[in-house]
């Protein structure tokens, strides 16, 4: 029988900039991807879903699964 903590503490796979990383399964919040892939607090994360991109704010939620891929959309800041 599989404790529920090992499948909370999975490590999956997910792409990043074409960079591949491993993180655990479950939510994690926009800012921490950002800052695992060496982004700045400036440059805007997509999310890949079903060969369409998804804006993610950087507050916001992340939910993964595994093999998600995630684009770098220029930056925000103002000229």
């Amino acid at each position: 029988m599989t404790d529920s903590n090992d499948k909370k503490d999975k490590m999956v796979n997910i792409k990043i900039a074409d960079r591949l990383f491993q993180v655990r399964k479950g939510t994690h919040l926009v800012a921490e991807l950002k800052a695992l892939a060496g982004l700045s607090p400036n440059d805007n994360l997509e999310q890949l879903v079903n060969g369409r991109i998804k804006p993610l704010d950087d507050n916001g939620k992340v939910e993964i699964h595994g093999d998600e891929s995630f684009v770098v959309c220029g930056t925000g800041a103002a000229s």
